[in-house]
């Protein structure tokens, strides 16, 4: 699983490089994340480099996340402008202007993690890991005994009955006047569910995939709402940043809307 999902990580760098086609960046991220997912769910039974390694795929998600995120605000910017009149579409302008602004720097950060030592020094240590064949003996700090001889189908019930468990307990804290950081908590919980649930569906068969299907829809409501916040958030700054005639302009237009 691990070598599949680091295929797919390498095989989207070339697009995510070009720029042309927001999906490649948006798929490398995914890749960093089962990756990081696998890594977690599997974590007694993999190299000692891993943890390390996660850590470092969490720093390049990261600079992925930064662009994905403005390219998520330029197309709800651009479908905006799309359905506006003259006017609207007007006023919209400066906006846009500024969040393609700050695309193109998260870009060239982006870029420039891409083309470092460390960016290198990761796709290599990572390939060592997976290329290596028979998995190095486990960190001291791990389990052995009992653990070491545990069926692929004990393993499992344990994996995902504590993440359930976890997702059910900040599920339910959730209600009409909770924070976001509370919504946000439990798509984090809903993502580590389908994660695992996936790396095990093969021993649930049909089950397993009606589960992943319905965790996916409840994170992906979950991830709605977390997008939603932080574009408010976002373009109130960016909104700060337009001089009074632009700003009042823009006002203008959403009070009529409203």
């Amino acid at each position: 699983m691990l070598r599949r999902a680091f295929a797919a990580f390498l095989a989207r760098e070339p697009g995510t490089r070009l720029g042309e086609d927001s999906e490649a960046l948006h798929q490398m991220r995914v890749a960093t994340r089962r990756l990081r997912a696998i890594g977690s769910v599997f974590a007694p039974a993999l190299p000692p480099e891993m943890p390390e390694l996660r850590e470092e795929l969490r720093w390049i998600a990261g600079a992925l996340g930064e662009v994905r995120d403005l390219d998520v605000q330029l197309e709800e910017l651009a479908a905006l402008q799309h359905n506006a009149d003259w006017d609207e579409g007007t006023a919209l302008g400066p906006l846009v202007a500024i969040v393609r602004d700050a695309h193109g720097e998260a870009r060239r950060r982006l870029i420039t993690a891409l083309d470092g030592g460390r960016y290198r020094a990761l796709v290599e240590r990572l390939t060592a890991v997976l290329t290596r064949g028979t998995p190095q003996p486990p960190a001291p700090t791990v389990p052995t005994g009992d653990r070491a001889t545990e069926t692929v189908a004990a393993f499992a019930v344990a994996v995902l009955r504590s993440r359930y468990r976890r997702f059910r307990r900040d599920g339910a804290r959730l209600g009409p006047e909770s924070p976001a950081v509370e919504y946000h908590a439990a798509r984090v919980r809903a993502k580590r569910l389908r994660y695992a649930l996936e790396q095990f569906a093969e021993l649930y068969g049909r089950d397993a995939r009606r589960m992943v299907d319905r965790t996916r829809a409840v994170q992906d409501l979950l991830g709605e709402h977390q997008e939603l916040d932080q574009r408010r958030g976002y373009l109130s700054s960016a909104l700060s940043s337009l001089n009074d005639r632009e700003r009042r302009m823009l006002l203008d237009r959403a009070a009529a809307l409203r």
